[in-house]
């Protein structure tokens, strides 16, 4: 039990190591402005149109409303909860959304950080032979992944009202583990991995470091506003877990197995060959 907590606070402490990493390499940061940029722009016309065209023109008129029965302080109050009760839920819903753009619109750009991070750090090679038609593949398959998991939150945030402990346990464990492969991926892409394969690497106690890794992930994506600036160093964290645990190597990258004209030292030979090797 004590190595199982101590695999997963392992797991968490990636996170901010992820963080620190993107934010101490400056080189790094320019690969995250212009898909945050682009973000931001999106999102604040989406505000600007949601809360001219329809926030405020409907409490107006609910304390039009109100206000015509006689009741204008009342109306007024009204007006206000409304509007405040907009602000609040559209902050948790232009939280995930923005979130969840900033990946898609990033992951071509994460992939070339993913590189230039392994490259000054790990001493692999700065362009892997991947094609970028591949790198594309790689965005929109991560793409679909975000896209699952985002259903996935919606669908357990309405349960979690009828079962409230168990569905919000529930959601931590599993959207957690799902943040934990999404932000590993970019550094799978470049050992060749899909997103299947990858989590097919974590096993045994590297599971609860990926839990761990994962669910302090999600913990911090609950915060409104600020959460978009973390998720490059997610990214970087996840790249650091998948070099140091996942494929702990040589500095130049993971090691492949035996192409099929090499033979392996561990391949068995015929009784012919074994004569031969004796004569």
């Amino acid at each position: 039990m004590q190595n199982a907590c101590s695999d997963f606070l392992r797991g968490c402490g990636y996170v901010f190591r992820g963080i620190k990493g993107f934010w101490v390499h400056p080189r790094l940061w320019l690969y995250a402005v212009i898909p945050f940029l682009c973000v931001k722009l999106v999102c604040s016309l989406f505000w600007y149109v949601l809360m001219n065209q329809f926030i405020l023109p409907f409490g107006g008129k609910v304390n039009e409303i109100i206000s015509g029965w006689g009741w204008e302080g009342t109306g007024q109050v009204v007006e206000k909860i409304i509007l405040w009760f907009f602000i609040v839920m559209m902050l948790m819903v232009f939280t995930a959304i923005s979130n969840m753009l900033f990946e898609l619109f990033g992951a071509i750009f994460f992939a070339k950080m993913v590189r230039q991070y392994e490259h000054t750090v790990y001493h692999r090679p700065l362009k892997p032979d991947i094609s970028f038609q591949k790198d594309i593949e790689n965005a929109v398959s991560c793409g679909i992944y975000a896209v699952i998991t985002l259903l996935f939150t919606i669908v357990l945030f309405v349960l979690s009202f009828f079962f409230p402990v168990v569905i919000q346990v529930l959601t931590i464990i599993l959207i957690g583990y799902r943040y934990g492969i999404s932000y590993c991926s970019e550094a799978g892409f470049n050992r060749k991995l899909t997103l299947g394969m990858l989590q097919r690497q974590f096993q045994g106690r590297h599971k609860l470091i990926l839990y761990g890794f994962g669910v302090a992930v999600f913990l911090l994506l609950m915060i409104p506003l600020i959460s978009i600036i973390f998720i490059p160093g997610f990214v970087i964290g996840g790249t650091i877990l998948v070099n140091e645990e996942c494929c702990p190597v040589k500095p130049l990258g993971c090691a492949q197995l035996p192409s099929p004209s090499q033979p392996s030292s561990m391949q068995v030979k015929s009784p012919s060959e074994s004569q031969t090797d004796s004569d």
